[in-house]
């Protein structure tokens, strides 16, 4: 998916590579999380976010799309950078359609 992502001129970090020792807290906490939009497979992101108030990225895109397919995933994924509104939400990538939860929602539940 970075290499694909890549492809289509987007800058990807892959902290599986630049960083890979570190925990999910220490990547929200780093200084320039707000300036990132995060892509996971990980639903841990969610929780430290709205259930732990941890500091939040530009966006956060979940996907619980099959990994086997990285190239659909990849287009899934420009298709909801270009959708509005992405800054400031949580998107779920799902086989049924996105889902999208605002970071105002962290103090609603």
């Amino acid at each position: 998916m970075v290499a694909g992502l890549q492809d289509h001129g987007y800058d990807v970090e892959w902290i599986a590579r630049s960083s890979p020792s570190d925990q999910d807290e220490t990547i929200l906490r780093r200084a320039d999380i707000a300036d990132w939009i995060l892509l996971t497979y990980d639903s841990d992101f969610g929780d430290l976010i709205f259930n732990q108030s941890m500091p939040v990225p530009a966006a956060l895109i979940f996907s619980r799309l099959d990994r086997l397919n990285p190239e659909a995933v990849v287009m899934r994924v420009i298709a909801a950078l270009k959708r509005q509104p992405l800054l400031g939400h949580l998107v779920v990538l799902a086989r049924d359609g996105d889902r999208y939860k605002s970071w105002m929602d962290r103090d609603n539940g």
